[in-house]
């Protein structure tokens, strides 16, 4: 189903962009090649904007994407994300992230460790919390819910939960019509801030088979854009530009 292919993108995500932790000592061996193959990456890619044909510059990006997957599997230190990040500028970023949609993926992954925080356990674990989560999700769309109500609700997500609740509100964003449920779900998001960035960024790559699956990922990545508007995150630049 594409919804839960989805599903599986904005929780990986989710959890990207809260860190996942990673023991000291691994984060500490094979350093200078870790920090080797951003460097490739990032030179490949550079080669890649200078490429004679779209086919070499294809290849380029490929090769770019294989070398920045190679260096996220070896654990980079926050410290070294920010020393690549400086060495590469903004602008080069936003171009990555706007050449390739894997290549977006994998620079957004990669600058999310640069913000490491590990302030909410991922509540996956927990069948009771992950209950908890959806019910709170639901009152945002019960009709006689007062705002006392809607508020208790979406502060205890907000403070609880965090981006850990994002996947569950999905399915409220993929409604043809815009409703009070949908406009609430929104508003929570919108309290997240740029926490909820990367979640959103992988909405927007939302397609579905079905007729039915491609009217509500068609509304899912409206809502997407939206939000990706408020947020004001420049991360989000390649996406909302590919999407114009």
């Amino acid at each position: 189903m594409a919804r839960l292919g989805l599903l599986c993108v904005v929780s990986f995500l989710v959890g990207a962009s809260l860190g996942m932790s990673v023991p000291f000592t691994a984060a500490q061996e094979g350093s200078s090649e870790v920090e080797q193959l951003l460097e490739e990456g990032k030179d490949l890619f550079k080669q890649a904007l200078q490429a004679p044909s779209r086919e070499e510059r294809k290849k380029l990006i490929e090769k770019a994407a294989q070398k920045l997957t190679e260096a996220l599997a070896k654990h980079p230190t926050p410290e070294q994300v920010l020393r690549w990040r400086e060495e590469a500028t903004w602008a080069l970023l936003v171009e990555m992230m706007t050449a390739d949609a894997e290549l977006r993926y994998l620079v957004l992954k990669i600058l999310a460790i640069a913000e490491r925080r590990k302030l909410i356990e991922d509540p996956a674990n927990s069948p009771s919390k992950i209950r908890e989560i959806k019910r709170l999700i639901a009152v945002l769309g019960e009709p006689r819910a007062t705002p006392k109500t809607l508020f208790t609700a979406m502060l205890k997500l907000i403070n609880e939960y965090g981006q850990y609740f994002l996947p569950y509100c999905v399915e409220a964003l993929t409604r043809k019509r815009t409703d009070e449920f949908t406009v609430n779900v929104i508003a929570l998001i919108r309290k997240l801030e740029q926490d909820a960035t990367l979640a959103v960024v992988a909405m927007m790559d939302a397609r579905g088979r079905t007729p039915e699956e491609i009217t509500k990922c068609a509304a899912l990545r409206r809502n997407a854009a939206l939000l990706l508007t408020w947020l004001a995150d420049w991360r989000a630049t390649g996406t909302v530009r590919e999407h114009m």
